[in-house]
Order: structure tokens, then sequence, then C-alpha cells
């Protein structure tokens, strides 16, 4: 019940971020109505978890680490852009992730593609191919920091 309670939150809190309330009509329709309407429609394509899937500190703890990370690649990216001499060599490389379940793999693809500089382009099993805009960026991935801190988050 209480995965089912923090579910209706979390929709709560995606329809008033997408659709920013400004009267009050708007508040009915984006805090009542449309995450009531998504909850039910989730509960019956059960779609809903059964079990909590991560650890929400850890969880927080990730995502604050992953702007930081966003910050950091962004002034790569922008450091490579401005250079005099723009020597890039982007490439294209399967990386193996770690995770043992698919929301532990999305959400290392998503991340990915997060960050400036790095694109994940498929996803089978657990081996993602990944564009990177330079070798800097690979080997980063390659080392397998994010990695683990999503498989630190997923139980």
């Amino acid at each position: 019940m209480l995965i089912k309670l923090i579910s209706f939150v979390v929709l709560i809190a995606v329809w008033a971020g997408i659709a920013g309330v400004h009267s009050e009509t708007q508040l009915i329709i984006f805090m009542i109505a449309a995450p009531s309407l998504t909850f039910l429609f989730a509960l019956w394509l059960k779609l809903l978890p059964t079990k909590n899937a991560f650890k929400p500190l850890r969880a927080m703890m990730y995502f604050l680490w992953l702007v930081k990370e966003v910050v950091m690649s962004s002034m790569a990216v922008v450091k490579i852009a401005y250079r005099k001499n723009l020597r890039i060599q982007p490439l294209l490389e399967p990386v193996k992730s770690a995770q043992t379940n698919d929301v532990g793999v999305v959400m290392y693809a998503n991340s990915i593609t997060l960050t400036p500089g790095t694109v994940t382009l498929s996803v089978e099993g657990n081996v993602l191919l990944v564009h990177a805009l330079d070798q800097c960026f690979m080997d980063d991935l390659q080392e397998g920091e994010m990695d683990g801190k999503i498989k630190n988050i997923m139980k």
C-alpha cells in the first residue's frame, strides 16, 4: 500500500511539474484529476511496482551526483567546442552494464544520454551501444563509476 501511495504522490509531482498551475481550474485538473486517472490506468494495466525497487536516500544522492556530472560534462563539451583546433575523436562502443534488472539498465542508459557528450543508441540485454563525442567521455563510462552508483541504489 505504501508503494502505491508513493507512486500516486510521484504522479502528482510529475503532473504539477509538467503543467505548471496558474488557476484553480488547472489545480483541480493537474493536481487531482490527471494524476488520479493516470494512477487508475496504471493500476488497471498492472504497471505500478509491487515492491520498493530502489533505496530512496541513495537515489537522491545519485541524483545530486548526476547533476554534478552533467555540469562537469557540459563544461568539458564547451571546452572542446571552443578549442582553436577542433580535433574530436567521436566513437561508438558497446558498454557492458553490471545491472541485473531492466530498471537499472534503463536508468543507466538514460543517465548516459543525460550527460552531455554521450548518447545511448541502443540496448540489448545489459550491453549498451554508446556514442561519445571524445575518447575522454568513453573512458569515464568504461571506468564504471556511474554504473556502480546505479547498482548501489537498486536492490
